[in-house]
């Protein structure tokens, strides 16, 4: 985790893999928040971040409300974990995200046309598939 000072304003960088290490040993959301110097709006976008990239699913999501029983939980994307959302995927490098995009966020080609809209369901199963045919 390292700060970098950008527009005046300080921007953590937080490494994803002990983000998703603390979140499956089951860290609180205040310990979260307090190890990598967040604030709850930021915990909600970096929870959404994850959803989207295929890193968390919506069971994992679902286990941190469970997990927060008569606490707020309005930093929790609920939206996302109450349907099944299409997820449109780059023809160039397979990125996969909920929302519509013409500039890929990870290569950057255009898609103009070539965006495909598939169920995250049916991509999660890819990524699976994928990961245990390569390790």
């Amino acid at each position: 985790m390292q700060g970098i000072t950008e527009n005046g304003r300080t921007r953590v960088r937080i490494k994803t893999t002990d983000f998703l290490n603390d979140l499956k040993a089951d860290s609180s959301d205040e310990e979260l928040i307090d190890k990598y110097r967040i604030t709850w709006r930021q915990l909600s976008q970096i929870y959404s971040k994850l959803l989207h990239r295929g890193l968390i699913s919506l069971d994992d999501l679902r286990r941190r409300l469970a997990l927060r029983v008569g606490r707020s939980t309005s930093h929790i994307p609920i939206v996302e974990i109450q349907e099944e959302f299409p997820e449109y995927q780059c023809a160039f490098c397979g990125f996969a995200s909920l929302f519509h995009f013409t500039a890929c966020p990870e290569c950057r080609s255009v898609n103009l046309r070539r965006l495909t809209k598939r169920s995250i369901v049916e991509l999660r199963l890819r990524r699976m598939a994928a990961a245990a045919a390569a390790g």
